[in-house]
């Protein structure tokens, strides 16, 4: 047996597109302190198959992060909200898909990048926090490749890097267009 679901109240929504807002502003403020209690204490974040657990092993990963970019700047552009089906007892948990765009500095180059979160959302005290996020790219690399590099699979091409193959949207079910019928 399934369980029931809860519909999210306009606050809980509202709560929850503040809280991806409050993510950028902090990511870009690298105010590390405000980021991390976004986060809840057994949270996890995962990139490209490494997750890392509890807060600090994520404020390790975003000093990491913040010490590799001389200036980002992300917009965040949808938030998709679902909540997750709840078991007797257990508190409401919310799935959701964030879609956005970053401008990074990396090695004095300017790169761009289209993402999308997958998240796993907590309430905690009148507020909600992250329990899991996964971040995902369509695109990631510097502005003058973008004419060339749009058009290939391998649209992860970070300064000093390899070029990998995007995460989005080609590994998604729904991606590939059913043969024409007659």
């Amino acid at each position: 047996m399934t369980g029931s679901t809860r519909p999210l109240t306009v606050e809980d929504r509202l709560l929850l597109q503040e809280l991806i807002a409050r993510y950028s502003l902090a990511r870009d403020d690298r105010d590390i302190d405000s980021l991390l209690d976004l986060f809840a204490p057994d949270a996890e974040f995962e990139r490209a198959g490494r997750v890392v657990r509890g807060r600090e092993e994520i404020r390790e990963f975003f000093l990491a992060s913040m010490r590799r970019y001389d200036l980002t700047n992300h917009v965040t552009h949808t938030q998709v909200l679902d909540p997750l089906p709840l078991a007797p007892g257990e508190p409401v948990t919310v799935a959701g898909t964030v879609t956005g765009h970053a401008e990074l500095v990396l090695d004095g180059s300017l790169h761009v990048a289209a993402y999308r979160y997958y998240d796993v959302y907590t309430p905690s005290d009148r507020r909600w926090l992250l329990r899991r996020r996964s971040l995902n790219f369509m695109y990631a690399m510097p502005v003058g490749e973008l004419s060339s590099g749009f058009a290939t699979t391998e649209r992860v091409r970070w300064a000093g890097q390899e070029p990998q193959t995007a995460d989005i949207p080609e590994t998604l079910p729904t991606w590939r267009v059913p043969a024409a019928t007659s």
